[in-house]
């Protein structure tokens, strides 16, 4: 099964994420995305192939996400968000993630959790 991942520019928290799911996940299972048209364009064609997607989203992006939340909910999404502020928060339920921690933890959380999902499906 394959991972997608989520982070708009990718740089340091993109490498902060793959290093924590290192122990769980190969490197060649994650598909990487920096923009979210492509990866609603990825959603769009097919995902029986997809376990998990890993959306470290800005506002902006869970907006965008919002309106195409369908082809989330049948997805284990793990939410990854820069702040918790309310609206963010808010935003972020929308997308009903099985579960939702922050960028400024070590993101040894999100692997565990992925750990978990894996012999959980």
């Amino acid at each position: 099964m394959n991972l997608l991942l989520y982070s708009n520019g990718g740089g340091s928290a993109e490498k902060k994420i793959k290093k924590a799911l290192a122990g769980v996940i190969s490197e060649e299972s994650i598909e990487s995305y920096h923009r979210v048209e492509n990866l609603l364009s990825r959603l769009r064609r097919r995902t029986y192939d997809v376990g998990t997607v890993i959306l470290m989203a800005d506002k902006r992006t869970l907006s965008v996400l919002s309106a195409e939340k369908d082809m989330l909910t049948r997805l284990r999404t793990i939410l990854i968000l820069p702040d918790t502020d309310e609206n963010t928060v808010t935003a972020a339920h929308q997308l009903y993630p099985r579960f939702i921690t922050y960028l400024d933890g070590d993101l040894q959380d999100v692997a565990e959790v992925l750990r978990k999902m894996n012999h959980n499906p």
